[in-house]
């Protein structure tokens, strides 16, 4: 019997740290967006407030809910690690339903794409999606686009919902021109669509 292929870690996103320190400064947004109670409360009771205090809370609320919305925006989209997930962890982890014959069920199985982001918190948060979900931005591109592509700065990477016309695409953001690439080859067939069966085939 043959080995059971491993997962396969391909990419690394550059800058995670300095984006979790950014998404957890909502203690600190939180605290600014109550200081603005203070010229409400002092509205409320009838006492009239400072102009000048009364436009700095505004632009303090607004800053913070801006830099609150931005993070998580980002860290939701963010991709800090990109793994490729063989058919037996798929199993494993609950997304097909075992049989008696595991080999049978993990040759069915397709392949997964793992993408790691941040949730609202700067918790890391791992989403796992079949490959054939994944919009290859590579598909039917030359050798020249190829490269152009792959050395953007913020590469776009769509994936497709479960159900066709269900939901809308998720959009993740990778940067294979600043962070590192472990496995080339290996991030090459996901983004040209020939490591989930597309090669040969156009959109």
């Amino acid at each position: 019997m043959s080995p059971s292929p491993l997962p396969v870690l391909m990419y690394r996103g550059p800058g995670m740290r300095l984006l979790r320190a950014l998404v957890r400064l909502k203690v600190l947004q939180a605290m600014g967006t109550a200081s603005t109670l203070c010229p409400i409360a002092l509205m409320a009771s009838g006492a009239e407030a400072p102009p000048g205090l009364l436009l700095g809370s505004v632009v303090t609320a607004a800053s913070c809910g801006a830099l609150a919305a931005c993070t998580t925006w980002y860290g939701n989209r963010y991709v800090g690690e990109l793994r490729l997930i063989p058919p037996q962890e798929a199993l494993k982890e609950g997304s097909a339903t075992p049989t008696a014959n595991h080999q049978t069920a993990r040759a069915a199985l397709p392949w997964h794409l793992r993408v790691s982001t941040l949730d609202a918190w700067g918790k890391r948060v791992d989403t796992d999606v079949e490959l054939l979900r994944v919009a290859p931005p590579l598909l039917g591109k030359d050798d020249a686009q190829r490269r152009a592509i792959f050395q953007q700065s913020l590469l776009p990477l769509t994936v497709r919902p479960l159900v066709p016309g269900t939901a809308s695409d998720e959009q993740y953001l990778v940067s294979p021109r600043f962070g590192r690439v472990f496995d080339r080859e290996s991030i090459l067939a996901v983004l040209d669509g020939t490591h989930a069966g597309y090669e040969g085939r156009a959109e």
